[in-house]
């Protein structure tokens, strides 16, 4: 049993947590949300960030647990607020906004201070898309079928429709190499977030960049450079998160 579930008498059928689940574990039924017992739930809770009027329960946690209160610190709030947007408007981020994140993000912490992170920007939705044919058929080499399945049903997985990738990678004799890199990517999405923009980390991006002499060579990453890390930018489309959904409390052992 999953642990998602809908309150029909509160759900107004407005399919907002449709559009933001990832994995098309809810559906409209007769004009209201339903959960899909037969698709795989992450729990990521994308659907109680989204619904506009709480209809989104949620096994073993009352209402008022689910639906936290909105920060009032700004930087709680942006951390808080952070969701990983899965569907994209065709146009641009402005050169400037990215260059900006980018420059603000060296502010974050680096082994030895050594700041040697690299940067490739694919900007425009015509180069993002090309990336997807040769990444669905490293996933179908690799054991990664669903990505060309997904494909075949009109979901889109690897680039979300994005049109900007940011890949991270630095020199692989780098004193922390994938761990300065992750920590500025971080930084930057949260940077992007505050300016307006949506993001999304790309994992099967990532894996097949690094995996694919061919792509690589096309995105001009060097070979002795190792890739850390996507992101997938752009403004989204149709997906809005108007609640801070619960997330389990920290795993801290104290000694």
């Amino acid at each position: 049993m999953k642990k998602v579930g809908v309150d029909a008498g509160r759900c107004v059928g407005c399919g907002a947590c449709v559009r933001a689940c990832p994995l098309g574990v809810l559906e409209l039924d007769g004009g209201k949300a339903a959960v899909n017992e037969r698709r795989h739930c992450m729990e990521c809770l994308h659907c109680a960030a989204a619904c506009p009027v709480r209809a989104i329960t949620w096994q073993g946690l009352a209402p008022e647990a689910l639906y936290r209160a909105m920060p009032e610190d700004p930087v709680v709030r942006t951390v808080a607020m952070r969701r990983s947007t899965r569907h994209f408007r065709p146009d641009c981020p402005e050169r400037a906004v990215l260059t900006r994140a980018l420059d603000q993000a060296e502010y974050a912490p680096s082994s030895k201070n050594e700041h040697k992170n690299q940067w490739t920007v694919v900007l425009g939705r015509d180069k993002t898309d090309a990336l997807i044919a040769p990444v669905a058929e490293w996933g179908a080499a690799n054991g990664r079928p669903e990505l060309e399945k997904q494909l075949e049903r009109g979901i889109n997985m690897i680039t979300c429709g994005a049109p900007c990738l940011i890949i991270g990678h630095i020199p692989e004799h780098a004193n922390n190499p994938e761990g300065d890199v992750v920590i500025a990517m971080t930084t930057t999405e949260l940077l992007l977030a505050r300016a307006g923009l949506s993001v999304c980390w790309g994992g099967y991006l990532k894996r097949a960049i690094s995996a694919t002499p061919a792509l690589r060579e096309a995105l001009g990453i060097p070979r002795d450079h190792v890739v850390a890390g996507v992101l997938m930018v752009g403004y989204a489309d149709g997906e809005e998160y108007v609640n801070v959904p619960w997330r389990r409390p920290a795993d801290i052992h104290w000694n």
